[in-house]
C-alpha cells in the first residue's frame, strides 16, 4: 500500500529460471505482465560468494532510499551467503548480518534454508542460528500425493494450533502451485 520496496534475492536458480520463476510463478498469478515498480528480484547465482554481503547492503540501501523504505526482504537461499553451513563464525556472522538489516529497516527478512536430507532440522549451524534468532519457523513439507503443507515449526509469539496448515500442489496446466485447503 505504502509502495515500500519489496527485494527478493535468488541465490539457487539459473537466470532462466529466475526470470521464469518470477514471471510465471508470482506475476502471473496476480494477473501483471511485469512487476510493480517496488518489486525488485536479483538473482545472485553470479555474484562471489565473497561479495554477496557487501552487493546486498549496497542494494537494500539504494532502494531503501529509492522507495522511502523497504517493506519486506526475501533470501531464497541464505547458504549461499557462506562456504560452509556448519562454520560457526560465518553462521553467526551472516544471521547477524541480516538481523541488522531487519532492524535497520523495519522490516520482515524471510528467509529460506532447506532441510537436512531425512529429518525436518534446518542444515548446519546456519540452521540452529536462524532457529535461535527467528521470529518463526515455517517448514514445508510434502507428502506421497504431492501435496506441499506449510507447517508452523517454532513460533515466539503465537501458538501452533493458531496457525492454519496451508496446503498447495503445482498445477501442470497453470504452471505454479496452488492452493488446495487447509491440513489438520
Amino acid at each position: 500500500i505504502d509502495k515500500k520496496a519489496v527485494i527478493h534475492i535468488d541465490t539457487e536458480q539459473s537466470i532462466y529460471d529466475h526470470k521464469k520463476k518470477l514471471k510465471d510463478g508470482v506475476l502471473k498469478r496476480i494477473g501483471l505482465e511485469n512487476g510493480p515498480s517496488h518489486l525488485h528480484s536479483f538473482n545472485y547465482r553470479t555474484i562471489p560468494r565473497e561479495e554477496m554481503l557487501k552487493v546486498t547492503h549496497k542494494l537494500v540501501s539504494n532502494i531503501a532510499n529509492q522507495h522511502g523504505g523497504i517493506h519486506l526482504i526475501v533470501i531464497d537461499g541464505i547458504a549461499d551467503f557462506i562456504t560452509s553451513v556448519n562454520d560457526e563464525q560465518q553462521g553467526n556472522y551472516v544471521v547477524s548480518f541480516f538481523e541488522k538489516l531487519a532492524m535497520k529497516y523495519n522490516c520482515p527478512i524471510l528467509v529460506i534454508m532447506h532441510l537436512n536430507p531425512g529429518n525436518k532440522k534446518e542444515r548446519g549451524h546456519l540452521g540452529s542460528q536462524l532457529q535461535r534468532k527467528a521470529e518463526s519457523v515455517l517448514q514445508i513439507i510434502k507428502d506421497k500425493e504431492e501435496i506441499s503443507y506449510c507447517v508452523p515449526h517454532l513460533l515466539r509469539n503465537a501458538k501452533k494450533e493458531n496457525i492454519p496448515i496451508l496446503q498447495f500442489t503445482y498445477d501442470e496446466e497453470k504452471k505454479y502451485h496452488v492452493y488446495v485447503g487447509i491440513g489438520s
